[in-house]
Parts: C-alpha cells; structure tokens; sequence
C-alpha cells in the first residue's frame, strides 16, 4: 500500500470504536532502490491521527506494533486510552 493511500484512513480501535481519521505517516528512510514501491509495514516509523473530542482536536501517535491490520481501516490492537497523544 502507498503512504498516500493510509492518509484519510479511518482508525479503529480494539474495542472496534472509530477513534479518528490518519492524517501523517512517519516512514523510515527507505532503502536504496525501492522508489516507487508499495509501502511495506516495516517501513513504518509512526502513523499519526487526529480525533475530535467535544470542540478540541487532539493528535495520538501509533507505533507499527499498535497496528493488527492496515485496509479499508486501520485497525488497532490497543485500546484508545492505551495510545500516547502528541
């Protein structure tokens, strides 16, 4: 999958509840000659969402070992609370 791909990508939780929408991934300085390749899960450093509480919006980072599965969501193998904010 393409970086550009996971960005708008709604996140779930392990509780299945829609915690936010990605909206950066931080990748890792890719190796020589994979430009233009598809994204690999170890590529990623951090994948960054905001998530709207009350009128505030609040960013949370999730490390690549937070992640279960990337598709049409993201899903999560953590609760939210178990998520460190920025």
């Amino acid at each position: 999958m393409k970086a550009t791909k996971i960005i708008g990508l709604n996140v779930v939780d392990k509780a299945g509840i829609k915690v936010g929408k990605i909206s950066n991934v931080e990748l890792r300085v890719p190796r020589e000659g994979n430009a233009g390749m598809p994204l690999a899960s170890s590529d990623i450093n951090v994948l960054s969402f905001e998530c709207s509480e009350g009128l505030l919006k609040k960013k949370f980072k999730i490390k690549p070992e937070q992640i279960f599965s990337v598709g049409e969501y993201v899903l999560l193998n953590v609760k939210k609370n178990e998520i460190s904010s920025e």
